[in-house]
């Protein structure tokens, strides 16, 4: 067959027309206009008019007899030249008579070999399309997909890899087992089912699953595994899809007998480059190494956007454009509230966190006056309706707050005055100092960085053990100076206290002597410091310590505390009382160190004037003193505890006595009381602490007047 003659015109209408009468010349063209009739108004009357066709590329037919209209799909008219007439063919003859022409020939079954074809044997053209994967070998090839092409030319069969062409199937409701190229379309409306992967897969083998009709949120699909060796993007476990609209196309690798899947569907390409609109990638992700923005970009801002912010050097995400709500990446944290609180929270005022709802913490103006309120969250980075949610910034930068009644730099605080306001001046006693952070200028639409701490008292001295926020290093230093060595300092007593354990009771005995109870049913390890704040501790103006029922320093006897400017601790312990601390270990000292003497008796005055007995030893004289028979010399320079112990009975005559000290030779008197009737018996108990020099010289009196009496008595002295 032959082109080298011009076809026929056949127009749309389907049927061959004829043109009138022509005759040819030698080449089958025309030789002279005269030859051509019914030209008129046509200077080149060889030509076309739309009257009657062109002439010069359509051959004169004579007859219509036998030809067939251009409505049969298969069939078609061309003119032989060596028969000088039209011939009609085939479309099945027309493309096998071209060369290189390829030839549907319909499914070919790769598993079975269905149609049977040999190697190196076909009909030049031939294509087929694998509908059943297989191994059939074929002119050295043995994997065969679903969609894969292979044609016959060259004398061999040749394949054409499926480009990931899926046919789709019909909508399914129920259990499916997928066949390898199926896009399996789902609609789990009616209830959860699942689609299960080939058993016996082929490496490359493809696949796809979709949620045509968005169910999957409400009823998953699940992807099971044909096998239980099987895994899914590498977890050996079905896969439940139950996002809405999802699609997922998978390919297996049998290297891992995994079945991996596809971010993007094969061919769904996006441009990256030229693109004149936006770019919508649908549900898929961009997954890629990096991605590089434009440090100068040209965007309109809106919510959900992210760009570089070439002011911060960072990225911006627009959160809230309307409201001003955008976040700096790394540079500010934000957290998003609730406002409970019966008004509009304004952009700029600090808040707490004073409950919760809906899964996010709700928020009221914060005021540094009392501890609760105190607790700062962040500053309100837009105006929050009461009521609706909204954004604090809790670290970072605020912009267009009114800074221009503050100064460059100055540090920042919540006012302890006015709710939610920010001051540059640290509020005092009692309220809390809370710092928010820095002013970054002094200007109307000004920054200011955030960076809230910890809630502070403003009290500097922490006078009160209460439940106090954070301290100032003030406040620390005083409280820890008042606590030292465990005790809390009390007021300065100048009358009757009883102490409590852990106290350090601050004493004033010039305006007279008084007693300072020790605590009652103390336990092992209580203590109580006694201290002479006003240099006023002396014979006449002593301070007693009074016992409670409890020995002090192994003794059933009060304490006389007649040295100045001193301070003891005393400790409690269950065995032997209360001991000063200082000596408290050295407990073995008290059972034997004490330097002991006894006064005669009995002593009776013969004549009814006043008698000394210095240690059954008479003087003439009411005004001399003597040595008596007995004095203590101290080893060592230090404290000294004395105790002395006399019993008497009066019964006739006038009647008092005093007890008191001989000091290196020098009276000391000490206490004096008169009894109270005749033939009574009374005792008197003095014990004290005294500073000795070593080498100073102790012995005790006993002054009395009566007539006829008896007395007795014993001096105890410990070295402390």
């Amino acid at each position: 067959m032959s082109f080298d003659e011009p076809m026929p015109y056949v127009p749309a209408t389907g049927r061959v027309q004829g043109v009138g009468n022509y005759t040819g010349g030698g080449g089958g063209g025309v030789t002279a206009h005269s030859a051509l009739t019914g030209l008129a108004g046509d200077d080149h009357t060889q030509y076309h008019t739309d009257a009657r066709g062109d002439v010069r590329y359509s051959p004169v037919i004579t007859t219509q007899t036998n030809l067939v209209t251009a409505d049969g799909a298969d069939e078609f008219l061309l003119w032989d030249v060596s028969l000088a007439a039209f011939s009609k063919i085939t479309k099945d003859n027309l493309l096998a008579g071209i060369t290189g022409a390829l030839v549907p020939q319909g499914n070919w079954d790769a598993s079975t070999n269905t149609p049977a074809l040999v190697s190196s044997t076909g009909t030049i053209g031939h294509l087929y399309i694998v509908s059943v994967a297989g191994t059939t070998m074929l002119d050295g090839v043995n994997e065969w997909n679903v969609g894969d092409s292979l044609y016959f030319a060259n004398g061999v069969w040749n394949k054409v890899a499926s480009q990931g062409r899926l046919v789709d199937t019909n909508i399914k409701t129920a259990n499916h087992s997928v066949v390898i190229g199926e896009r399996v379309l789902c609609d789990s409306v009616g209830g959860v089912f699942d689609v299960t992967l080939p058993a016996a897969p082929n490496n490359g083998d493809y696949l796809a699953v979709l949620d045509a009709t968005g169910s999957f949120v409400t009823n998953n699909v699940t992807l099971v595994r044909g096998n239980a060796g099987q895994s899914i993007q590498g977890v050996a476990s079905d896969l439940a899809m139950d996002v809405a609209g999802a699609y997922v196309e998978l390919i297996y690798i049998s290297a891992t007998d995994d079945w991996r899947i596809l971010d993007t569907p094969s061919g769904s390409f996006v441009p990256y480059t030229g693109a004149l609109a936006d770019v919508d990638l649908g549900t898929y992700n961009l997954i890629t190494d990096a991605i590089q923005f434009n440090t100068t970009p040209s965007v309109v801002e809106a919510d959900g956007m992210l760009h570089y912010d070439g002011t911060d050097k960072t990225l911006e995400i627009d959160i809230d454009v309307a409201n001003g709500v955008k976040l700096q990446i790394g540079q500010e944290t934000h957290i998003r509230i609730v406002n409970k609180t019966g008004v509009t929270i304004t952009d700029g005022q600090v808040v707490y966190i004073n409950g919760a709802q809906g899964n996010r913490p709700t928020a009221a103006l914060a005021q540094a006056d009392t501890i609760s309120t105190s607790h700062v969250l962040g500053l309100a980075t837009q105006d929050i309706a009461d009521n609706a949610e909204g954004f604090i910034t809790i670290h970072g930068l605020l912009r267009s707050f009114d800074t221009s009644g503050f100064t460059d730099g100055d540090d920042l605080f919540l006012s302890a005055t006015v709710a939610g306001d920010v001051v540059n001046v640290a509020p005092t006693t009692p309220n809390n100092v809370v710092p928010l952070g820095t002013a970054l200028n002094s200007t109307v639409n000004g920054t200011i960085l955030v960076h809230v701490e910890n809630v502070m008292s403003a009290d500097v001295a922490l006078t009160a053990d209460s439940d106090l926020v954070a301290p100032t290093q003030k406040a620390v230093k005083a409280y820890v100076d008042a606590k030292q060595g465990g005790f809390i300092s009390t007021a300065i007593q100048t009358s009757a206290y009883t102490a409590s354990a852990g106290d350090r009771v601050l004493c004033d005995t010039s305006g007279g002597t008084f007693t300072v109870t020790l605590p009652a049913t103390p336990t092992a390890g209580d203590m109580v410091n006694i201290m002479d704040v006003a240099n006023s501790f002396s014979q006449s103006d002593k301070l007693t310590l009074g016992r409670n029922g409890e020995s002090i320093i192994n003794l059933a006897d009060d304490l006389d505390l007649v040295v100045p400017k001193t301070s003891y601790s005393f400790v409690y312990d269950a065995v032997n009382g209360w001991l000063i601390q200082d000596n408290a270990p050295n407990l073995s000292k008290i059972a034997n160190d004490y330097a002991e003497y006894t006064i005669s008796a009995s002593y009776t005055s013969a004549v009814a004037t006043q008698e000394v007995v210095r240690f059954n030893t008479a003087v003439a004289s009411s005004t001399n003193f003597n040595t008596g028979t007995y004095t203590y010399t101290a080893p060592n320079t230090g404290q000294y505890m004395v105790t002395f112990n006399v019993s008497y009975q009066y019964n006739s005559g006038a009647y008092w006595f005093n007890l008191g000290f001989f000091i290196n030779g020098s009276y000391e008197r000490y206490d004096g009381f008169s009894p109270y009737a005749t033939g009574t018996g009374y005792q008197k108990n003095i014990s004290t602490i005294m500073n000795l020099t070593a080498g100073d010289t102790l012995a005790c009196s006993h002054q009395f007047q009566f007539a006829v009496g008896v007395n007795s008595g014993k001096m105890k002295i410990r070295e402390l």
